[in-house]
């Protein structure tokens, strides 16, 4: 199982723009504004505030929207012991 956090303050869960202009692509909450691509519904879902992925079978979660100009920061962990991970 691999998670995935993309925010790590509840604010950063706001739906408007901060003082910078940047705005959150996760809520925290649930896959809105994010799309299911090549995998079963139940590959991705939100636990604990934070997108946590299978793994199976092996996909992709894209935003809903393209961005240009943009800071992206996340954290991942890896949580299979037997296999070598990809950060992708």
């Amino acid at each position: 199982v691999c998670l995935l956090l993309l925010a790590c303050s509840t604010s950063l869960f706001a739906a408007d723009p901060d003082k910078e202009g940047f705005v959150p692509l996760f809520n925290g909450k649930d896959l809105k504004g994010w799309v299911n691509a090549n995998t079963h519904p139940s590959t991705f879902f939100v636990k604990y505030g934070m997108i946590v992925t299978n793994g199976k079978p092996m996909g992709f979660l894209r935003t809903e929207k393209q961005y240009e100009n943009f800071i992206m920061e996340f954290e991942w962990f890896h949580v299979n012991t037997k296999e070598v991970g990809n950060s992708g």
